[in-house]
């Protein structure tokens, strides 16, 4: 593991909120999804049929998601809807997911 992924696993270890993806518990930072946001990721079709509000979140390279699995937040659920990998030099530092 490189510097930098470590770096970025101590943040989300210490400041993270804390949910779950498929029962598994995890650590990732949320934000709303707004309409710019919801533009970059989502296509017209899939656009119109979020439920508002829907989610961005940012988790570790590592935890294990892929699109369709559900997520518990707060005690409501989500499905991953969209999921991008943000490499450096082919490693996974972060992941992306569009919660809806």
């Amino acid at each position: 593991m490189t510097p930098t992924k470590e770096r970025i696993n101590k943040t989300f270890e210490l400041h993270g909120e804390s949910f779950e993806i498929e029962g598994r518990p995890t650590k990732g930072f949320f934000q709303l999804l707004d309409l710019q946001s919801d533009n970059i990721y989502l296509d017209d079709i899939e656009s119109s049929a979020v439920v508002r509000p829907g989610l961005i979140c940012w988790i570790t390279g590592d935890t294990s998601a892929s699109v369709g699995e559900s997520v518990v937040r707060d005690g409501r659920t989500y499905e991953i809807k969209k999921l991008s990998k943000l490499r450096r030099r082919d490693e996974v530092m972060l992941q992306v997911i569009v919660l809806v």
